[in-house]
């Protein structure tokens, strides 16, 4: 499945904005924001054509080469409970270990 994004500033809610619109028909819509240094967070609502939702969440942390993404499913209380973690490497980076 392919994937188109759009993000940008919303100027009445002085918020980032991010939307996803997937090739099956699915439509993502949230924030992103910067809780701390080298660190984004996405959370967002996702529909699917038959009306179907999910609310989830997304941090990254940037360590040089090297992106830590954390997935989280948000219930409806807010609670966010991790549900993967992957790690990404610039691609032609020298990893140290």
């Amino acid at each position: 499945m392919y994937w188109t994004y759009a993000e940008f500033w919303h100027p009445g809610t002085r918020k980032a904005v991010l939307e996803q619109w997937g090739g099956d028909g699915r439509y993502g819509l949230g924030e992103t924001t910067s809780p701390g240094e080298n660190c984004g967070q996405v959370d967002q609502f996702f529909w699917l054509p038959d009306g179907r939702s999910w609310h989830e969440g997304h941090r990254t942390v940037e360590d040089g080469d090297i992106y830590i993404t954390d997935t989280f499913d948000i219930d409806a209380n807010d609670v966010w409970t991790q549900s993967g973690s992957f790690t990404w490497h610039r691609e032609g980076a020298t990893t140290v270990e």
